[in-house]
């Protein structure tokens, strides 16, 4: 409606609905709607552009099959629970274990609830590596490429945990540079402490759980991942676990986390605390996993017919660790990586790229 509207009327905003009123009707709601547009009495809501829909659109649904794929994993283990069955080693639910779910002893509507299961089980399990492999292509493409780049310099973040950020942030821009800013999104993500301030009552609570679901989900998500490794934030995590618990120092470095998102967002590379961002050796070792998982999810177009550890240098050139990483690992072996001269010689149709281009120089 917004995109119809927008381009044919003098003023088209978006706002949230007043659930509150006492009589709700269609014409009391627009009588009251005319009120406040004339008093600019409301607090327009961004509406996010084609591209941010469209992502956020495809993170839904892949929620929404990783949601099916964890009831049918639940309803197969209900049912060996209910008729007692002892499960194997290993991966239940793997390829090599169907013949084993096909010898169970069950009644003939058990053993066919089972199978059908498993054959939905095995199409989800499908449609979200097709799902993965478009999020992957969405990656590479503007408006996401250089930003999701810059974001998988964090630990604990991956392709889906960066993609979910971008789409839930939508326009960086929109929240201002500065402290106001940081804070902005913060409050955005519903991960700010609520505040409860009355003459001289004054009590902080836990977070206001007031913003974007996904996008504090993410962030906590990832926390746990990234105070695993040695660093900045395995010491922060650290030092407040001791002060105030496990649970609370996890969402407290989410929201530091979501802080460093707005530097590399707002300011590059160059804009974030160093100590915030992996090592040259972490995101070696990182990019060797990530990249593999990342042009395997590709086509040769996608990468543009780079290989492996080319692609993996041209992406860390696109922004501006090419040098900072000589190698990525893989396993115990180590592929080293090409500099920008190298992949421009190399591979000269990478010059049409603008990003690359203007990373790395004229030809």
């Amino acid at each position: 409606v917004y995109d119809q509207t927008a381009p044919v009327a003098g003023r088209c905003v978006v706002a949230h609905p007043d659930s509150k009123a006492r009589v709700k009707t269609d014409i009391q709601d627009a009588k009251r709607w005319a009120e406040r547009l004339l008093a600019d009495d409301f607090k327009p809501v961004w509406a996010p552009p084609q591209a941010v829909r469209e992502l956020r659109s495809l993170l839904a649904y892949r929620q929404r099959q990783v949601t099916a794929r964890t009831r049918l994993k639940n309803r197969l283990q209900g049912l060996l629970h209910a008729q007692q069955l002892a499960p194997p080693e290993g991966a239940l639910f793997s390829q090599e274990q169907r013949d084993w779910w096909a010898s169970l002893p069950l009644s003939e509507i058990d053993h066919l609830r089972c199978q059908q299961d498993l054959a939905a089980l095995d199409l989800v399990e499908g449609q979200l590596k097709q799902l993965e492999q478009k999020l992957a292509a969405v990656s590479q493409q503007e408006p996401w490429r250089g930003d999701c780049l810059r974001l998988l310099q964090l630990p604990g973040v991956g392709l889906i945990v960066a993609m979910t950020l971008l789409a839930a942030i939508g326009d960086i821009r929109r929240f201002e540079r500065g402290p106001s800013g940081r804070a902005k999104l913060v409050g955005y993500a519903g991960l700010g402490a609520a505040i409860d301030q009355s003459g001289e009552k004054h009590r902080h609570g836990g977070i206001t759980k007031s913003g974007r679901k996904d996008l504090r989900h993410m962030l906590v998500e990832a926390a746990p991942i990234a105070v695993r490794q040695p660093g900045h934030w395995q010491r922060l995590y650290q030092r407040l676990a001791r002060r105030i618990g496990d649970h609370k120092a996890i969402t407290a470095v989410a929201r530091k986390l979501l802080v460093a998102v707005w530097h590399l967002l707002t300011h590059g590379s160059d804009g974030a605390p160093t100590a915030a961002l992996l090592s040259p050796q972490q995101l070696a070792a990182k990019s060797g996993a990530l990249w593999a998982r990342l042009a395997g999810r590709l086509t040769k177009e996608q990468r543009r017919g780079l290989r492996l550890h080319d692609f993996a240098a041209y992406a860390l050139t696109l922004i501006g660790l090419a040098g900072q990483v000589p190698a990525i690992v893989q396993g115990e072996s180590r592929l080293p990586l090409l500099s920008p001269d190298q992949l421009r010689h190399r591979f000269p149709h990478l010059d049409d790229d603008p990003l690359f281009a203007a990373t790395s120089g004229e030809p």
